[in-house]
């Protein structure tokens, strides 16, 4: 099936996310979208159109991934969300400081 030739592909080459690598994957991939313009009736017309459209949001993604980890095959880097700091909870007492009557 394509989308396994793509993805030993894109691994035996080490990912996708620099420009050299999806050309190298452009092949592979342009099979798999006229696999699935068949199943879709779609005609060769529209598969050139769509690929034209692919080539310009990669284009993007490649723009982006220099920024990204390299190790991010599936071209979606994961979500990082570093939980709450935690505070120390002060007592009472504490927050409250010295009373005035300590003064006197």
């Amino acid at each position: 099936m394509a989308f396994d030739e793509l993805r030993s592909e894109a691994r035996r080459i080490g990912g996708a996310s620099e420009k050299e690598q999806i050309e190298k994957l452009k092949p592979t991939i342009y099979e798999v979208d006229r696999a699935v313009a068949g199943i879709l009736g779609l005609s060769e017309d529209v598969v050139r159109l769509l690929e034209n459209r692919v080539d310009i949001l990669v284009e993007r993604r490649v723009a982006g991934a220099k920024e990204e980890k390299r190790e991010h095959v599936r071209g979606e880097a994961e979500v990082k969300i570093k939980p709450p700091r935690r505070t120390r909870v002060k007592r009472e007492a504490e927050r409250a400081g010295r009373s005035l009557f300590e003064f006197t």
